[in-house]
């Protein structure tokens, strides 16, 4: 998934803010990121599948191997479990990270899409209002009337 980064803030006009509020900044945003990304796949599912994405997300990890045994028998063979396998991911979040990737490519198809249409909107209107979240340094507090996800 597409994440808001350091090169976000500077073109956000953030460069000045302390670490501490780089990182709510970026967490609010890919918060707000997520949640669109999320309503958009919801869209259309029946309430079992949003039910077996959801405990792929936070489901045990005996909960978790008994999908991948299930719907994909081979995963630990396959290209998805090496990378997350590679990537360092262990135990449950590296069992939990396959099985989504893997619901993913069979219920949705348009996922890579998708994240980047989200991903591009909520960057537009961040930095449409980026006046009014980071003001310029003569103005002393930024107006905080205006949160990521009013935006």
């Amino acid at each position: 998934m597409l994440k808001f980064d350091e090169s976000f803030l500077e073109e956000m006009g953030a460069a000045n803010l302390s670490e501490k509020q780089r990182q709510e900044f970026l967490a609010a945003a890919q918060d707000e990121l997520e949640i669109r990304i999320g309503r958009i796949l919801c869209r259309g599912k029946k309430r079992e599948e949003i039910a077996q994405i959801n405990r792929l997300i936070s489901g045990s990890e005996a909960e978790i191997t008994a999908w991948l045994d299930d719907s994909v028998p081979l995963y630990r063979t396959g290209k998805t479990y090496k990378a997350m396998q590679h990537s360092g991911l262990e135990g449950r979040e590296l069992l939990s990270q396959t099985a989504i990737c893997l619901w993913l490519d069979s219920n949705c198809p348009d996922f890579g899409e998708i994240c980047s249409r989200c991903y591009e909107e909520l960057r537009q209107e961040l930095l449409s209002y980026k006046q009014q979240i980071f003001p310029p340094a003569d103005k002393k507090e930024p107006d905080k009337r205006i949160a990521v996800s009013n935006v």
